[in-house]
C-alpha cells in the first residue's frame, strides 16, 4: 500500500506545478440554472441580468458603441444564439436583422422575448414638430412610420413593462427559479421607479422645454417628462441632413432658445457640429445606448442618470 501511495502523491503534485490551472474551482452550479439569455441592445442585457443574477448567463450581441441600425452579427454571435434559451429584442424595427439571424441559427428551443409587444408605438408624426416627410426605410435603418418609434426603453415607465416580460420569459425558461427571480424583479422595479421620479423632478425644473436631437431617439422619454423633440438631424440613420434641412434645425434651434444641439456617440458628430456653429448652441452628447466598461454608462439606471445629467447641463436652470 505504501508503494502505491507515495507515487500516486507525487504525481498530484507534479501536475499542480505543471498544470496549475488543472485543479482550479469549478463554478456554482448550484447557483446557475444553466440557461443562457442572448440580448440585441445593452440596456435589455443589462435589465436581464438585474432580473437573473447568477442563475443566467446573459450574452449581449451590440458591442459598446455600434448602433442597432447597421449591425451585423459576427458568425460568433451567430453561434451563442444557437445555445440560448431566450433572445430578448426591442422590436419595433429595430432589429431588422434579428429574423434573418434567428433562421441562420436554427434554434428549435429559443424562445423570443420582444420587449415593444403590445406597446402602443409613437409615429413619426408624433415624434416632433417640422416636416411630415420622411425617407423610405434602408437597408439597415428603420422606418418609425412603418414600425412606430422603437425608443421605447428611454422611458422608464415603459421599462417596468419590460422588466415583467423578462421576469415571466425566465421563469418559463427556469421554473425552479422562480421565487429568485420574483424577488429580484420586484427590487429592480423599485429602482426604476426611484430613477422615473428622480428624472421627474429634475426635468420639472427645466428651463428650456425644447431640444434637437441627432437621431428620434427621446420622444417617449421627451411625452413622459412633459420636453419637446423639435427638431431631428438625421431621420434616418446614416443619411445625412441636405443643406435645406440643416437650415430649418438651425432656424428651430435659434427661435426656441436651444442653447445645446444633441449629438449621439454612435454616429458622427460633423452635422450636429455645423448647426449649432451656425445657431451659436454648443454640441453635447446624449447616448441612447451605453455599455459595458463605459463610464456612468455602464447599467440601464446610470445610463440614464448620465442623459438627464447631459440634459440639464444645456436645459436646466440657469440656462
Amino acid at each position: 500500500m505504501k508503494r502505491f501511495v507515495l507515487p500516486f502523491f507525487a504525481i498530484l503534485i507534479a501536475v499542480a506545478i505543471w498544470y496549475p490551472g488543472a485543479f482550479r474551482q469549478l463554478p456554482d452550479r448550484k447557483r446557475s440554472s444553466g440557461i443562457k439569455v442572448v440580448a440585441s441592445i445593452f440596456p435589455l442585457a443589462d435589465i436581464v441580468r438585474q432580473v437573473a443574477g447568477d442563475r443566467a448567463e446573459v450574452v449581449l450581441l451590440l458591442p459598446a458603441g455600434a448602433s442597432p441600425h447597421t449591425f451585423e452579427p459576427t458568425p460568433g454571435q451567430v453561434s451563442e444564439l444557437g445555445k440560448a434559451s431566450l433572445f430578448v429584442q426591442v422590436g419595433a424595427g429595430l432589429e431588422l436583422w434579428a429574423d434573418k439571424l434567428i433562421n441562420a441559427v436554427g434554434n428549435s428551443g429559443l424562445k423570443r422575448v420582444t420587449a415593444a409587444q403590445g406597446i402602443a408605438l409613437i409615429t413619426g408624426e408624433e415624434e416632433h414638430s417640422g416636416s411630415d416627410e420622411h425617407e423610405e426605410e434602408t437597408e439597415h435603418g428603420h422606418d418609425h412610420g412603418k414600425f412606430g418609434n422603437p425608443h421605447i426603453w428611454l422611458d422608464p415607465a415603459i421599462v417596468l413593462g419590460i422588466v415583467t416580460k423578462i421576469e415571466e420569459a425566465l421563469i418559463e425558461a427556469d421554473p425552479a427559479g422562480e421565487d429568485y427571480y420574483r424577488n429580484r424583479a420586484e427590487r429592480y422595479r423599485r429602482e426604476v421607479e426611484l430613477l422615473d421620479k428622480e428624472i421627474e423632478r429634475k426635468t420639472a425644473k427645466f428651463v428650456i422645454r425644447e431640444f434637437v436631437s441627432f437621431h428620434s431617439s427621446w420622444p417617449y422619454f421627451a411625452r413622459r417628462y412633459n420636453l419637446k423633440q423639435a427638431g431631428v438631424i438625421e431621420e434616418t440613420p446614416g443619411r445625412e441632413p441636405t443643406p435645406r434641412e440643416i437650415k430649418e434645425i438651425i432656424s428651430v434651434v435659434r427661435s426656441s432658445g436651444i442653447k445645446a444641439v444633441f449629438a449621439e456617440p454612435q454616429f458622427s458628430a460633423s452635422a450636429a457640429r455645423a448647426i449649432a456653429e451656425n445657431a451659436g448652441a454648443k454640441v453635447l452628447f446624449l447616448d441612447p445606448l451605453g455599455g459595458d466598461g463605459i463610464p456612468g454608462c455602464d447599467s440601464y439606471i446610470n445610463l440614464m442618470r448620465h442623459n438627464l445629467k447631459i440634459m440639464n447641463d444645456a436645459m436646466g436652470p440657469g440656462k
